[in-house]
C-alpha cells in the first residue's frame, strides 16, 4: 500500500487516500453533478471536486506546500487539450464517444506494465488525461519522471504541474481507463475502507 494524500475539495484538509474513499468519490452523485456543470459551461466548479495529491503521502502540519510534502514515489502527468477530443456533457449517464483522448489512454494502458503506470483517467474538463505512475530510480525529480513518461509516448503535457503540493482533480467512474488497485492499496484492511467511505462528503442514494 502506498500512502497518498487526498482532499474533498480545493479548500479541505488532506487525509490518507483509501480504496473506499476513491470509490465513493468517483461513483457519487456529488461528483457527477460537478462534472456535468464543468462540461456544460462552468469550469470554475472544478475547485469543488475531490482531488488527490498523487506525489505526496502527507504534508507536515497538514499544510499543503512543497516544503511540507513527504513524497511517496508516485508522480502524475497532466495532459491538456488533446487535439480531436470529444467532450461528453453527461459522462456519468452516457458512454463517452471514442475520440483522441480515449485512443491516447488506450496506448498508456497497453504499456502500463512497461511504464509502471497505476492510473489513467480523463480529466474533469473532458479533453485531457491524468496519468499516474511510479517514479523511476534513475530520475531525481518529479519533472524528470514526467518528461520521461511523456517522451515514451511522444505526447505534450503541462510542464508546470511538477510541484509537490499539486492536486489532481478526479472525475466520474466512466472516465477511468485504468486503475491498479493492488499497487495503490495492496491488502488494505476493511476498516480503512470504511473510514474512507465516512470521510467523503457524498450521498450515493
Amino acid at each position: 500500500m502506498i500512502r497518498i494524500a487526498c482532499t474533498n475539495d480545493t479548500w479541505g484538509d488532506t487525509m490518507p487516500l483509501t480504496r473506499g474513499w476513491l470509490r465513493n468519490a468517483i461513483q457519487g452523485k456529488r461528483m457527477a453533478n460537478i462534472i456535468y456543470q464543468i462540461r456544460n459551461g462552468y469550469p470554475i466548479k472544478k475547485k469543488e471536486l475531490p482531488a488527490v495529491c498523487w506525489q505526496a503521502g502527507d504534508y507536515e502540519g497538514n499544510k499543503r506546500t512543497d516544503g511540507n510534502a513527504h513524497l511517496n514515489g508516485l508522480f502524475a502527468l497532466d495532459i491538456d487539450h488533446v487535439p480531436g477530443a470529444i467532450v461528453c456533457g453527461a459522462p456519468h449517464l452516457y458512454r463517452q464517444e471514442p475520440d483522441a483522448v480515449e485512443e491516447l489512454a488506450k496506448e498508456f494502458v497497453r504499456r502500463a506494465d512497461e511504464l509502471d503506470i497505476v492510473c489513467v483517467h480523463r480529466s474533469p474538463s473532458g479533453d485531457g488525461l491524468h496519468v499516474v505512475a511510479l517514479c523511476q530510480p534513475e530520475f531525481q525529480t518529479i519533472a524528470q519522471n514526467q518528461r520521461w513518461l511523456a517522451q515514451a509516448l511522444e505526447t505534450p503535457y503541462d510542464e508546470k504541474c511538477c510541484d509537490m503540493a499539486r492536486m489532481m482533480y478526479l472525475s466520474v467512474e466512466n472516465d477511468f481507463y485504468y486503475l491498479d488497485e493492488e499497487t495503490l492499496f495492496g491488502m488494505e484492511e476493511n476498516a480503512s475502507e470504511e473510514a474512507g467511505k465516512e470521510n467523503i462528503r457524498d450521498e450515493k442514494d
